[in-house]
């Protein structure tokens, strides 16, 4: 019997970078949240298309960089601060090191970088300094897999 349900389609119009986040996020616990942050963020589309008189896609661009910024930190009160915030609250302390490679990745990408660029970008800045890919109680790993911190590293300090 065949399923009524059909597999989740990411808006064509969408950016490359939340096509990069709905791959990464579905098959996580916190794939529902993400969607919800989603309709969140994108609640306001018709708006932004009115006031900066743009399409569809340009639109969703707009909607996409200021959640980058609200992610980054690089701006405060951005309008959608808030729905980032909400997100990071929702995510679970073991798929946070996740959440947190991905967004990061993804804003590379919305910065006009392929994927694999976008994740040797990420990489490398792991590889900065070893307090870069602790978050908590986890860490994530080169191949981006989250993992528990090796018990000692807490001994570290970040700089």
């Amino acid at each position: 019997m065949a399923s009524k349900f059909e597999k989740y389609k990411t808006d064509k119009f969408q950016p490359e970078c939340v096509q990069y986040w709905d791959r990464q996020f579905a098959p996580l616990k916190l794939w529902f949240d993400w969607l919800i942050c989603k309709t969140a963020a994108e609640s306001n589309l018709e708006e932004v298309q009115e006031l900066f008189e743009c399409d569809k896609k340009e639109a969703y661009r707009l909607i996409w960089g200021v959640f980058i910024s609200a992610a980054s930190g690089e701006e405060k009160d951005t309008p959608l601060e808030d729905t980032y915030a909400s997100m990071v609250r929702s995510v679970s302390p073991e798929e946070f090191p996740l959440f947190m490679a991905h967004i990061c990745i993804g804003a590379s990408i919305h910065d006009g970088f392929d994927e694999q660029e976008s994740i040797e970008i990420y990489k490398e800045w792991l590889s900065d300094d070893p307090t870069n890919r602790v978050y908590g109680k986890y860490q994530i790993t080169d191949d981006l897999r989250s993992e528990p911190v090796p018990k000692g590293f807490n001994k570290l300090k970040r700089k």
